[in-house]
């Protein structure tokens, strides 16, 4: 059967993170194509149904038809199995991370990597994409960084910068990305002069080319519900009680948390 006026409204690229490969696909020869196999079914005919032929039942089969699109074409916006999002953490974080990720991403797959303060960062990004079990694309999230509710594509794979409380940006937001190792190892070329690769240097440099004519989105922990940050070892526990509840993402360091560790097993279960 032919398609005609075909228009395509993708949901998520397939190699957006490896995610959803839906699209919905509103065509007047989709409905038509929905109808005949309808129609082949539930023959409408007058001589086969014995109905009153003065009735009309094409725009019921139009309506069935499209209630079958709309119904089966259902947007995948959650991780599933082809989304590989690999977590990083020190040696006490990764038991706690690995079971926030499974919880969160549903049937995503989750790869840990132990990191420490010492590892350089571009020696962590050539072991991730050295790694078999790693796509091309996929959603790197830095160190400590505890989704605390159920993450959607969104959460994973938009860029981001966050704005400070002087009013200037950095790129180390230390939430979810989605990164691809064509423009990892077009970055690394790009700064292979620099003494030192830095995560800041190189997100900068990544932004650049991976999201060039992008307007990113600027996020801060003083406005809306996204992410809390707990950098030092005497933090507000109320404050972090609160966090707990009411933001996406819990993003922390060695300091911040060992007072947090506590919290952070209830929520997820011993």
């Amino acid at each position: 059967m032919a398609k005609k006026n075909e228009t395509k409204q993708p949901l998520a690229d397939q190699n957006s993170a490896n995610g959803s490969t839906s699209e919905i696909v509103t065509t007047s020869e989709t409905t038509a194509e929905s109808a005949d196999v309808i129609n082949e079914i539930y023959p409408t005919s007058p001589e086969s149904t014995g109905e009153d032929p003065t009735i009309d039942t094409s725009n019921m089969l139009n309506g069935a038809a499209k209630a079958i699109v709309e119904t089966v074409l259902v947007p995948i916006y959650t991780p599933n199995e082809h989304t590989t999002i690999v977590v990083c953490g020190g040696e006490e974080a990764i038991p706690l991370l690995e079971k926030a990720w499974k919880r969160a991403a549903g049937s995503a797959k989750i790869i840990c990597m132990g990191v420490d303060a010492d590892t350089p960062f571009h020696y962590l990004l050539t072991s991730i994409i050295a790694d078999e079990r790693v796509p091309d694309k996929f959603v790197f999230v830095p160190a400590s960084c505890f989704p605390t509710h159920k993450v959607t594509l969104s959460d994973l794979i938009t860029p981001r910068v966050r704005l400070l409380t002087d009013g200037t940006q950095t790129v180390l937001t230390r939430l979810p990305m989605l990164l691809e190792s064509d423009y990892i190892l077009k970055t690394l070329e790009a700064l292979k002069s620099k003494e030192e690769v830095t995560e800041e240097v190189f997100f900068e440099k990544y932004n650049e080319l991976a999201y060039s004519g992008v307007l990113i989105e600027q996020i801060s922990m003083g406005s809306g519900n996204l992410v809390g940050y707990v950098t030092n070892p005497n933090p507000c526990m109320a404050k972090v009680a609160e966090a707990l509840i009411r933001k996406k993402f819990i993003c922390t360091n060695d300091e911040g948390f060992t007072p947090i560790q506590g919290h952070l097993a209830q929520l997820y279960g011993k």
